[in-house]
């Protein structure tokens, strides 16, 4: 129990910081919807061609974006050290990790409101039924990418004697990433 409520007071932390500031939020946003009118005006596509072009045009939004808000996850706590005395205190590790987790995932969450709708409007997309179950998907893609950026967040800004397994589980997945089957050749 104790675990939640430091998660939840870490998380109530950064997002009254983040409401005070404004300043992951707004990058956000505004780096999203300028991808979008970038990838618009950059394409001339014919109609047929918005529809194959048109997941991997998303998705290439919110990564970036995503990545843009992974660079600023740990930016609060490094002023004034505030990092160092989160890692002195006796708080339990991974309530800072879900913390930054879910500030990352609402962050995200919010930004895919926007973006999506504005992606639909823009790319002249007439599928207005999908847009539920891109929802969907968009937000289990989210969970996953919000948990593993924010691994690799803390990998990159957390003194390296308590990341250490970052490194390992890293060059894990570099070296098994290469071995793993061709799907449109696997038996099945």
């Amino acid at each position: 129990m104790t675990l939640l409520k430091e998660t939840y007071l870490l998380l109530w932390k950064d997002l009254l910081l983040e409401l005070r500031r404004r300043e992951s939020l707004l990058t956000m946003f505004f780096f999203g919807t300028l991808l979008l009118f970038v990838f618009h005006f950059s394409f001339d596509l014919a109609p047929d061609k918005i529809v194959e072009m048109a997941p991997a045009l998303l998705w290439l939004a919110f990564l970036f974006t995503g990545t843009l808000g992974l660079a600023q996850l740990f930016n609060a706590e490094r002023e004034n050290h505030c990092l160092d005395a989160l890692l002195l205190s006796p708080l339990d590790r991974g309530a800072l990790f879900l913390a930054k987790t879910g500030f990352n995932l609402i962050l995200m969450l919010l930004v895919e409101i926007v973006v999506i709708p504005l992606f639909w409007i823009l790319f002249n997309l007439h599928s207005w039924n999908l847009l539920p179950q891109i929802f969907l998907v968009s937000l289990l893609g989210t969970v996953g990418f919000c948990g593993l950026g924010t691994m690799m967040a803390a990998c990159h800004r957390l003194p390296a004697t308590l990341t250490g397994g970052c490194l390992d589980l890293n060059s894990i997945g570099i070296r098994e990433g290469g071995a793993a089957p061709n799907i449109s050749t696997a038996s099945h």
